[in-house]
């Protein structure tokens, strides 16, 4: 009789609400691997008996480690995996980066005194590799896009450069046409003078004789017919 009575108390003790050792944290998996871009799904779940607190994710172990999840909090990147479970606390993390790598602990706190931790799983070792294939198409196809797009404002470019030039104005060639020579402009002092050319000539053509192949400058000048009186 006091035998039944002892192992009846020791069965009464292990459930109470003072916490049993069949609470547990289980992470089944101890390492896992993700390309960068991808998200990463870290399992965790928990025994239904335990003291009352939070169950929160760390990342790393002693002073340093980081808080990655919590009831309460911000935190953009990181969802339950099953909302509202008081058995799973599985978590996904989505854009995974290569800073992400490190150990994350699944970690059960109790609810008195605060921030005090009761139990925390094995831990989950995560590995982050290289872009993951939808990454790398995406970042392939913005990169083709971009040099497609320079090629064709280099094309514009250069045929608005060839437009220009070929629609450019040009000097006119030079001439030896006399009547293409700029005339003085007439003011109006001298009514009976027209205007007055300097011309290139070459020596057969001047009035008095010069040395072959020597070119002289001479002033014609024009005037008016003198008015009969």
């Amino acid at each position: 009789m006091q035998l039944f009575s002892l192992t009846l108390g020791l069965a009464l003790l292990g459930s109470s609400g003072g916490g049993g050792q069949d609470f547990q944290v289980l992470q089944p998996w101890p390492s896992a691997q993700a390309s960068a871009g991808e998200t990463l799904m870290l399992n965790c779940t928990v025994t239904k008996r335990g003291l009352p607190g939070p169950v929160k994710w760390l990342k790393g172990s002693g002073s340093n480690h980081q808080l990655i999840y919590a009831e309460i909090g911000s935190f953009p990147r990181v969802t339950r995996a099953v909302p509202s479970s008081v058995s799973d606390y599985s978590i996904h993390i989505s854009d995974i980066r290569p800073e992400d790598a490190g150990t994350y602990y699944c970690v059960k706190f109790k609810k008195e005194p605060p921030d005090e931790e009761y139990q925390r799983g094995t831990g989950t070792v995560v590995s982050v590799g290289g872009l993951s294939t939808s990454a790398a198409s995406a970042v392939g196809g913005a990169a083709c896009v971009l040099v497609l797009l320079l090629l064709i404002a280099i094309y514009f470019y250069l045929r608005k450069r060839r437009g220009l030039s070929r629609h450019s104005p040009r000097s006119p060639a030079p001439t030896s046409d006399p009547s293409s020579c700029p005339h003085q402009p007439n003011d109006g002092k001298d009514k009976n003078i027209l205007y007055a050319e300097l011309l290139h000539v070459s020596g057969a053509q001047l009035p008095q004789k010069s040395p072959v192949g020597e070119q002289t400058e001479y002033a014609v000048i024009k005037a008016a017919p003198a008015a009969s009186r």
